[in-house]
């Protein structure tokens, strides 16, 4: 008789622990990241700027993203939307920056500007 009160009890342990697992709630699912979302950011410089500047590297967030010249289309990179830091040097070491500039989901251009010859 002790020993079918035993298996009786161990049987009704068992099925508790299966029971209890069984119900136990799931691991909290996680949140997936939040995927991040990439915007042109377009850097021109002004063509008032021709024949005084050349050859301008141009930086974001002090990576080069290429060399442009003034008139010239210019050069652009995807970038994540939000705030950057913008700045560039010409051959002759003419500064720009570094500046904040914010790219939104529709994108940004900046223009590089130089004051007008007789302005100095």
């Amino acid at each position: 008789m002790r020993g079918r009160i035993q298996i009786h009890v161990a049987a009704a342990f068992l099925a508790w622990l299966v029971s209890a697992c069984g119900n136990a709630p799931a691991a909290p699912t996680p949140m997936p990241a939040e995927p991040s979302v990439n915007a042109l950011l377009l850097v021109q410089v002004d063509s008032l700027c021709a024949g005084r500047e050349s050859d301008i590297r141009v930086f974001v967030d002090s990576v080069p993203i290429g060399v442009t010249n003034p008139g010239q289309p210019g050069v652009s990179s995807m970038v994540p939307v939000g705030e950057h830091e913008l700045s560039a040097v010409s051959r002759r070491g003419t500064l720009w920056g570094p500046f904040p500039t914010h790219v939104s989901n529709d994108g940004q251009l900046e223009r590089l500007g130089c004051m007008p010859p007789d302005a100095i």
